[in-house]
């Protein structure tokens, strides 16, 4: 893969995808098979991701392998200004996840996943993991908010302040602590 923009990757995950948002790569690709088989390997070495204002650069080389229905990513680490984040673990496609994220974060990124959300705020601390059968997953984790400010489409008033601790224990997001403003 030569080095170049590949936007189109990750405008087709947002569901509002921002005005400044550019995606530079560098890495290769091997990919066989047969009928009965296939296997593939990716090894990015540069990426830079920028979007909501923030430039996000690898800290470590992406590496996924793919065997069949199993897919391996191996710890792999982005980072932005304090912004650091890294995802490791694997899936069987069809069958089961192990797949593990954890770091800390500015909230504005999380503001591409609605297009209700007018304004977005704040730092947080996670520890998340998919694990489990495919048809169910389980999801475990949890988030410390810090100095959040939120604010909706079509609501004049933000909420402000907000601090808190949540996590989510399969299928309940449980929330221990929050206060704001």
């Amino acid at each position: 893969m030569q080095q170049g923009r590949y936007d189109f990757l990750a405008s087709s995950i947002l569901k509002d995808v921002p005005e400044d948002l550019q995606l530079n790569l560098e890495g290769g690709v091997s990919l066989k098979g047969d009928r009965n088989n296939i296997s593939a390997s990716l090894d990015i070495g540069h990426i830079t991701l920028s979007l909501f204002g923030q430039t996000f650069a690898n800290d470590s080389r992406l590496q996924v392998r793919m065997d069949n229905r199993k897919v391996s990513i191996k710890t792999f680490t982005v980072k932005s200004g304090s912004t650091s984040f890294r995802i490791y673990g694997g899936m069987e496609i069809g069958k089961e996840y192990d797949i593990y994220l954890d770091g800390s974060s500015s909230l504005s990124l999380l503001k591409g996943l609605s297009k209700k959300i007018g304004y977005l705020k704040g730092d947080a601390d996670f520890v998340f993991s998919v694990t489990g059968k495919w048809d169910k997953p389980n999801i475990n984790g949890g988030m410390n908010l810090n100095n959040a400010s939120l604010g909706l489409k079509g609501f004049q008033s933000y909420i402000n302040s907000i601090n808190g601790y949540m996590h989510i224990d399969e299928d309940r997001v449980v929330l221990e602590k929050l206060s704001g403003k």
